[in-house]
């Protein structure tokens, strides 16, 4: 943590800015490797998963959109520590909830 010129701390790094103080537009960065933009840092990701717990089992019902349960999010966004800028990390919200830096990716399956 560091102290801003007003006096708050901020978790920011100066080594690293990309110039966008909230949400980039969509497309705003390169692709990763697989061709996908904006996949770290940016929104973490509502999946349509239930939070359970690990090992995942398919067949658990974890996949059934029960709206009842808490929901999987995935990654971490641009408020959040570095450590939650990977896939592997996740937290539970209830379906109602309407995190402020969390979106969702439109997948379309062939």
């Amino acid at each position: 943590k560091k102290l801003s010129r007003n006096g708050s701390t901020t978790t920011s790094d100066s080594n690293f800015d990309d110039g966008v103080m909230h949400l980039a537009l969509v497309g705003g960065y390169s692709p990763n490797a697989f061709g996908l933009h904006d996949m770290h840092g940016n929104a973490a990701e509502w999946t349509i998963s239930d939070y359970k717990a690990y090992p995942y089992n398919a067949g658990d019902g974890r996949n059934n959109s029960n709206a009842n349960v808490k929901k999987s999010v995935r990654g971490g966004s641009w408020h959040d520590r570095l450590y939650r800028s990977t896939s592997s990390f996740r937290v539970g919200y209830p379906a109602w909830q309407r995190p402020y830096n969390t979106g969702f990716r439109v997948v379309i399956e062939e």
